[in-house]
């Protein structure tokens, strides 16, 4: 993806904002990212924003591996955050690989052991 500051980003930030609307929500759970989000976010076909792995905050300045994933619904109308059954693997050292198939609606994890998949 290109540079905020390059003009080809400019464009894609002014068209997103362009058709950008306001939705109500209202959250009982939420997803417990820190500040550095999900490591994978993703839309699937149905028009739910996909949320996978990512850091808790512990402390002032610690952080944990968060293996959960979260689905936002409602994005027409009222937003929901629901929590799926699957969860991911461990992060092997700093690096998370994962990649999400719309067509299939399945997830795909690899670490140093295996590739992992499973339907969300």
């Amino acid at each position: 993806m290109p540079a905020l500051w390059e003009e080809s980003s400019r464009e894609i930030l002014f068209s997103f904002l362009s058709v950008y609307t306001d939705v109500e929500g209202e959250y009982d759970t939420l997803p417990s990212f820190g500040f550095s989000g999900p490591y994978l976010k993703a839309l699937t076909k149905d028009g739910e924003w996909v949320t996978v792995g990512g850091s808790t905050q512990i402390g002032m300045t610690g952080s944990e591996f968060n293996n959960q994933v979260w689905k936002l619904a409602g994005l027409k109308d009222k937003l929901t955050w629901n929590k799926c059954d699957t969860c991911v693997p461990e992060r092997d050292g700093d690096d998370f690989i994962a990649a999400y198939d719309e067509s299939t609606g399945r997830l795909y994890v690899v670490t140093k052991e295996a590739v992992h998949s499973a339907s969300i």
